[in-house]
């Protein structure tokens, strides 16, 4: 319970919204499992390997991992999520990876672009006045995604953000990778760590 509240005290400490973190649950730090493998590179950065995830990224440093159970219309999902947070001088980036798997016969029936762009509009929601910049079609191997950067506010009076999102759905598993951070900022990592996203084995 003791790091479950200074995990959402350090949250509230940072003056970015975390679009997809909900405060309460714990987040571990992620170390080399049979379902995980973090390697160190000679770059600074760290490949994160998810062999439960089927896919491979670079991270700016050792994420923290974390499952979400949540019920739904279509019932119980299990949202897995792996994340850190970059502090510069003057400056916070948030970087993100998840994960959930939708029913297989719920994807069939639907539109995949549409679904694709409902997620991004339900990441856009939870800031205040928030306001699409781009948005494009884009493929990874052959699987259909997006890419949105868009910007709001954390509250009324809050700092302007700015979030760079791309979302993929692999058959019957959506992934979502995030950057956010202050809108007047930039990051030359954040391009490194979008481009390197790879889905390593079938699903």
């Amino acid at each position: 319970m003791q790091k479950t509240l200074q995990k959402i005290y350090f949250f509230r400490k940072l003056k970015l919204p975390a679009v997809l973190f909900i405060a309460g649950i714990l987040f571990l730090t992620c170390r080399s499992t049979s379902s995980v493998t973090l390697l160190d590179r000679d770059d600074g950065l760290t490949n994160l390997i998810s062999h439960e995830g089927n896919f491979s990224a670079l991270m700016p440093v050792k994420p923290l991992r974390s499952v979400k159970k949540s019920n739904s219309k279509i019932g119980e999902l299990e949202n897995y999520i792996y994340y850190c947070i970059v502090d510069g001088e003057n400056n916070t980036y948030v970087y993100l990876i998840s994960y959930v798997d939708y029913p297989g016969n719920m994807i069939l029936s639907v539109n995949k672009n549409d679904l694709i762009r409902n997620a991004i509009a339900g990441s856009m929601k939870r800031l205040v006045r928030s306001r699409l910049i781009s948005q494009q079609p884009i493929y990874l191997q052959n699987n259909p995604g997006y890419e949105a950067i868009f910007t709001g506010y954390q509250n009324q009076s809050g700092k302007l953000v700015m979030a760079k999102e791309r979302i993929f759905l692999v058959k019957n598993r959506m992934y979502i990778l995030l950057m956010m951070t202050d809108a007047s900022n930039s990051h030359d990592i954040a391009d490194r760590f979008f481009n390197s996203f790879q889905i390593t084995t079938n699903i």
